[in-house]
């Protein structure tokens, strides 16, 4: 390969490109909070700060809201994650430890569907009010065995955890100058949760009934999101948002699981 050097490839492109040749791939996640709310948010691995895409750009900076105008969109994406897990060698007998079970085990959870909606108004003044709901979930897993098998306990299987969360948020943004906006998010929050098959740790638990099994649970609470988006030049836009923490009601059937008597903020 030959490389030379002209007015439209500039020499310091060249070592950029040898990188680009030689590197490999990075995969990652976010855990269980999403990097993008919305199709085109996550397209571009949730870049939004600086960015007025759609209404569910409110989730990352509710001043971007003031520059969309009148939209209204919905969708929602597949999450297929397949979980399993092997247990292998012979099963501990040392005191104050149970087994776990041996084999290879597949979650029987795995196709989940997480929708949105979203909208936005501009209203005479260079008000705007935005409405957007979107979710976590699809972490959830059932394994269909006892895989916590303590000898002393009569369990039933099967073994998992599910966390679901729904947030609407209501905005209001305005431009205070040409090409520069300021934007106030109030954030309601459901979110239930429900676990099974880990009875063999109620010994280490202060309220061993609200530890497993007990259905799902229920919270609610509220929280804010405050932003800026302005344009400093027809290439640079800047922003910056600020999210409270989300003060939620107790998981009072788990109790026993979760620190503070079952606060999950």
């Amino acid at each position: 390969m030959q490389v030379t050097r002209s007015k439209f490839a500039p020499f310091w492109m060249i070592p950029v490109l040898f990188i680009a040749l030689i590197s490999s791939d990075l995969l990652a996640t976010n855990g269980y909070f999403r990097h993008g709310y919305g199709s085109k948010y996550r397209a571009m691995a949730g870049v939004g700060s600086a960015l007025y895409l759609s209404p569910m750009g409110v989730a990352t900076n509710p001043a971007g809201l003031a520059f969309l105008g009148r939209q209204v969109i919905f969708g929602g994406s597949i999450f297929n994650p397949n979980r399993e897990y092997t247990v292998a060698g012979t099963p501990t007998v040392s005191p104050f430890t149970f087994p776990l079970t041996p084999g290879t085990v597949e979650s029987d959870s795995k196709i989940f569907l997480i929708p949105y909606v979203g909208a936005s108004l501009t209203l005479p003044g260079g008000h705007s009010l935005g409405l957007a709901v979107y979710g976590n979930g699809g972490m959830n897993t059932d394994y269909p065995t006892v895989t916590y098998d303590n000898p002393q306990l009569n369990l039933e299987p099967p073994t998992g955890v599910d966390l679901s969360q729904m947030f609407v948020n209501l905005t209001y943004a305005r431009e205070i100058a040409p090409g520069h906006a300021i934007g106030l998010s109030g954030i309601f929050v459901y979110q239930r949760f429900r676990i099974e098959g880990v009875g063999a740790f109620a010994g280490f638990s202060g309220d061993p009934a609200k530890l497993t099994n007990n259905g799902y649970s229920n919270s609610t609470g509220v929280g804010f999101r405050v932003g800026y988006m302005g344009k400093l030049l027809p290439v640079l836009t800047i922003g910056a948002s600020y999210q409270s923490r989300m003060a939620m009601s107790e998981f009072d059937e788990y109790a026993g699981l979760f620190a503070e008597n079952g606060d999950f903020d």
